[in-house]
Protein backbone atom coordinates (compact mmCIF):
# COMPACT_ATOMS: atom_id res chain seq x y z
CA UNK A 1 0.00 0.00 0.00
CA UNK A 2 2.81 2.43 0.62
CA UNK A 3 4.66 1.55 -2.43
CA UNK A 4 1.54 2.27 -4.44
CA UNK A 5 0.95 5.41 -2.73
CA UNK A 6 4.77 6.70 -3.24
CA UNK A 7 4.22 5.51 -6.63
CA UNK A 8 1.07 8.11 -7.04
CA UNK A 9 2.76 10.77 -5.51
CA UNK A 10 5.69 10.50 -8.04
CA UNK A 11 3.34 9.83 -11.24
CA UNK A 12 1.73 13.45 -9.83
CA UNK A 13 5.07 14.88 -9.47
CA UNK A 14 5.75 14.09 -13.15
CA UNK A 15 2.75 15.47 -14.47
CA UNK A 16 2.87 18.57 -12.57
CA UNK A 17 6.67 19.39 -13.90
CA UNK A 18 5.14 18.80 -17.43
CA UNK A 19 2.81 21.25 -16.86
CA UNK A 20 5.14 23.59 -15.66
CA UNK A 21 7.67 23.29 -18.35
CA UNK A 22 4.69 23.00 -21.21
CA UNK A 23 3.42 26.49 -19.51
CA UNK A 24 7.47 28.06 -19.40
CA UNK A 25 7.52 27.67 -23.04
CA UNK A 26 7.06 30.85 -24.95
CA UNK A 27 5.18 30.81 -28.22
CA UNK A 28 6.36 33.35 -30.54
CA UNK A 29 3.74 35.54 -32.33
CA UNK A 30 2.98 34.88 -36.04
CA UNK A 31 5.13 36.87 -38.29
CA UNK A 32 2.96 39.39 -39.87
CA UNK A 33 2.80 39.82 -43.36
CA UNK A 34 4.99 42.13 -45.84
CA UNK A 35 3.70 45.51 -46.21
CA UNK A 36 2.59 46.11 -49.99
CA UNK A 37 3.89 48.54 -52.01
CA UNK A 38 2.81 50.88 -54.74
CA UNK A 39 4.01 48.49 -57.54
CA UNK A 40 2.35 45.32 -55.84
CA UNK A 41 -0.70 47.48 -55.83
CA UNK A 42 -0.43 48.66 -59.26
CA UNK A 43 0.31 44.61 -60.34
CA UNK A 44 -3.11 43.74 -58.39
CA UNK A 45 -5.23 46.81 -59.98
CA UNK A 46 -3.65 45.36 -63.51
CA UNK A 47 -4.95 41.92 -63.03
CA UNK A 48 -8.33 43.21 -61.98
CA UNK A 49 -8.68 45.52 -64.99
CA UNK A 50 -7.55 42.50 -67.53
CA UNK A 51 -9.88 40.59 -66.17
CA UNK A 52 -12.55 43.08 -66.38
CA UNK A 53 -13.26 44.25 -62.77
CA UNK A 54 -12.91 47.46 -63.30
CA UNK A 55 -14.16 48.65 -59.50
CA UNK A 56 -11.67 46.10 -57.54
CA UNK A 57 -8.76 48.00 -60.15
CA UNK A 58 -9.61 51.32 -59.39
CA UNK A 59 -9.03 50.71 -55.87
CA UNK A 60 -5.83 49.01 -56.18
CA UNK A 61 -4.07 51.46 -58.59
CA UNK A 62 -6.02 54.16 -56.40
CA UNK A 63 -4.05 52.56 -52.97
CA UNK A 64 -0.66 52.68 -55.75
CA UNK A 65 -1.14 56.13 -55.95
CA UNK A 66 -1.13 57.10 -52.29
CA UNK A 67 1.50 55.55 -51.68
CA UNK A 68 2.86 56.69 -54.49
CA UNK A 69 1.46 60.05 -56.12
CA UNK A 70 3.76 59.85 -59.32
CA UNK A 71 2.84 56.45 -60.28
CA UNK A 72 2.02 57.67 -63.83
CA UNK A 73 0.98 54.00 -64.68
CA UNK A 74 -1.42 54.04 -62.22
CA UNK A 75 -2.95 57.34 -63.27
CA UNK A 76 -3.27 56.61 -66.39
CA UNK A 77 -4.94 53.42 -65.43
CA UNK A 78 -7.60 55.31 -62.89
CA UNK A 79 -8.73 57.11 -66.06
CA UNK A 80 -9.23 53.64 -68.13
CA UNK A 81 -11.48 52.51 -65.18
CA UNK A 82 -13.33 56.20 -64.94
CA UNK A 83 -13.87 55.29 -68.59
CA UNK A 84 -15.22 52.05 -68.15
CA UNK A 85 -17.50 53.19 -65.61
CA UNK A 86 -18.39 55.76 -67.96
CA UNK A 87 -17.26 58.61 -65.59
CA UNK A 88 -15.68 60.73 -68.10
CA UNK A 89 -15.17 64.48 -65.72
CA UNK A 90 -13.29 61.73 -63.33
CA UNK A 91 -10.87 60.18 -66.46
CA UNK A 92 -10.23 62.98 -68.17
CA UNK A 93 -9.01 64.51 -64.33
CA UNK A 94 -6.74 61.44 -64.33
CA UNK A 95 -4.94 61.95 -67.27
CA UNK A 96 -4.56 65.43 -66.53
CA UNK A 97 -2.98 64.87 -63.34
CA UNK A 98 -0.68 62.20 -65.02
CA UNK A 99 0.32 65.15 -67.43
CA UNK A 100 0.52 67.77 -64.85
CA UNK A 101 3.11 65.33 -63.40
CA UNK A 102 4.53 64.60 -66.78
CA UNK A 103 4.26 66.51 -69.85
CA UNK A 104 5.38 64.12 -72.37
CA UNK A 105 3.58 60.92 -70.78
CA UNK A 106 2.24 59.34 -74.14
CA UNK A 107 -0.43 57.75 -72.69
CA UNK A 108 -2.18 59.87 -71.23
CA UNK A 109 -1.93 62.41 -73.87
CA UNK A 110 -3.43 59.92 -76.35
CA UNK A 111 -6.25 58.47 -73.82
CA UNK A 112 -7.26 62.54 -73.48
CA UNK A 113 -7.39 63.39 -76.80
CA UNK A 114 -9.25 60.53 -78.09
CA UNK A 115 -11.98 61.16 -74.91
CA UNK A 116 -12.08 64.84 -75.60
CA UNK A 117 -12.48 64.15 -79.16
CA UNK A 118 -15.52 62.01 -78.12
CA UNK A 119 -17.37 64.88 -76.40
CA UNK A 120 -16.61 66.90 -79.65
CA UNK A 121 -14.24 68.94 -77.79
CA UNK A 122 -12.74 69.08 -80.85
CA UNK A 123 -10.32 72.33 -80.08
CA UNK A 124 -8.72 70.75 -76.94
CA UNK A 125 -8.85 67.31 -78.46
CA UNK A 126 -6.67 69.06 -81.23
CA UNK A 127 -3.91 70.19 -78.92
CA UNK A 128 -3.94 66.79 -76.82
CA UNK A 129 -3.73 64.77 -80.37
CA UNK A 130 -1.27 66.82 -81.89
CA UNK A 131 1.09 66.47 -78.87
CA UNK A 132 0.56 62.75 -78.71
CA UNK A 133 1.60 62.69 -82.29
CA UNK A 134 4.71 64.77 -81.75
CA UNK A 135 5.46 62.03 -79.22
CA UNK A 136 5.46 59.62 -81.51
CA UNK A 137 1.79 58.12 -80.98
CA UNK A 138 1.28 54.83 -82.93
CA UNK A 139 -2.06 54.06 -82.30
CA UNK A 140 -3.99 54.95 -85.74
CA UNK A 141 -6.82 56.57 -84.13
CA UNK A 142 -4.72 59.71 -83.07
CA UNK A 143 -4.30 60.64 -86.56
CA UNK A 144 -7.68 59.37 -88.01
CA UNK A 145 -9.32 62.13 -85.98
CA UNK A 146 -6.80 64.89 -85.96
CA UNK A 147 -7.39 64.09 -89.58
CA UNK A 148 -11.38 64.74 -89.33
CA UNK A 149 -10.52 67.69 -87.08
CA UNK A 150 -8.41 69.52 -90.06
CA UNK A 151 -10.50 69.04 -92.41
CA UNK A 152 -13.18 70.46 -90.54
CA UNK A 153 -11.06 73.73 -90.40
CA UNK A 154 -10.40 73.37 -94.22
CA UNK A 155 -7.10 72.21 -94.00
CA UNK A 156 -7.37 69.33 -96.35
CA UNK A 157 -3.60 69.32 -97.21
CA UNK A 158 -2.75 68.24 -93.44
CA UNK A 159 -5.52 66.37 -93.18
CA UNK A 160 -4.66 63.92 -95.92
CA UNK A 161 -1.05 63.43 -94.41
CA UNK A 162 -2.84 62.61 -90.87
CA UNK A 163 -5.08 60.39 -92.84
CA UNK A 164 -2.26 58.49 -94.73
CA UNK A 165 0.06 58.16 -91.38
CA UNK A 166 -3.50 56.61 -89.81
CA UNK A 167 -3.48 54.13 -93.23
CA UNK A 168 0.25 53.58 -92.61
CA UNK A 169 -0.76 51.81 -89.12
CA UNK A 170 -3.87 50.34 -90.19
CA UNK A 171 -4.42 49.89 -93.69
CA UNK A 172 -7.48 48.70 -93.86
CA UNK A 173 -9.00 51.88 -91.68
CA UNK A 174 -12.45 52.34 -93.19
CA UNK A 175 -13.11 55.64 -91.38
CA UNK A 176 -9.73 56.97 -93.12
CA UNK A 177 -9.61 55.44 -96.16
CA UNK A 178 -13.26 57.95 -96.59
CA UNK A 179 -11.40 60.76 -94.50
CA UNK A 180 -8.72 60.66 -97.26
CA UNK A 181 -10.79 60.88 -100.20
CA UNK A 182 -12.92 63.61 -98.43
CA UNK A 183 -9.87 65.52 -98.00
CA UNK A 184 -8.67 64.75 -101.64
CA UNK A 185 -12.01 66.00 -103.34
CA UNK A 186 -11.74 69.30 -100.89
CA UNK A 187 -8.31 70.06 -102.04
CA UNK A 188 -9.56 69.50 -105.36
CA UNK A 189 -12.25 71.57 -104.98
CA UNK A 190 -10.34 74.33 -103.99
CA UNK A 191 -10.21 77.44 -106.18
CA UNK A 192 -6.52 78.85 -106.38
CA UNK A 193 -5.79 82.19 -106.06
CA UNK A 194 -5.50 84.49 -108.83
CA UNK A 195 -2.60 86.92 -108.32
CA UNK A 196 -3.96 90.40 -108.80
CA UNK A 197 -2.12 93.41 -110.01
CA UNK A 198 -1.96 96.63 -107.98
CA UNK A 199 -4.54 98.82 -109.77
CA UNK A 200 -2.67 101.68 -111.81
CA UNK A 201 -3.99 105.10 -111.34
CA UNK A 202 -4.39 106.83 -114.31
CA UNK A 203 -2.96 110.62 -115.22
CA UNK A 204 -3.49 112.42 -118.34
CA UNK A 205 -0.47 115.12 -118.78
CA UNK A 206 -1.81 117.56 -121.50
CA UNK A 207 -2.13 121.22 -121.65
CA UNK A 208 -3.74 121.89 -118.44
CA UNK A 209 -3.48 120.26 -115.00
CA UNK A 210 -3.32 116.55 -115.09
CA UNK A 211 -6.83 114.67 -114.27
CA UNK A 212 -6.62 111.83 -111.62
CA UNK A 213 -9.15 109.43 -112.10
CA UNK A 214 -11.49 109.84 -109.34
CA UNK A 215 -12.18 113.28 -111.53
CA UNK A 216 -13.35 111.09 -114.05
Amino acid sequence: MKVKKLFFLALVGILLTACATQQAVVVPPPTPPPELTAGDYFNRGLNYFLGGSYDDALREFQSAVQLDPGHLEALYYIGQCYEKRNMLFDAEQAYRRAILINSQFLKAREALGMLLYRQSNFSAAKTELETAAILGSRIPEVYYELGEILLSENNCLKAIEMFERTLQLSSTHPMALDGLKRAKNACGQTPKRKSVRPKEMKQFKGGGQAIKEEDF
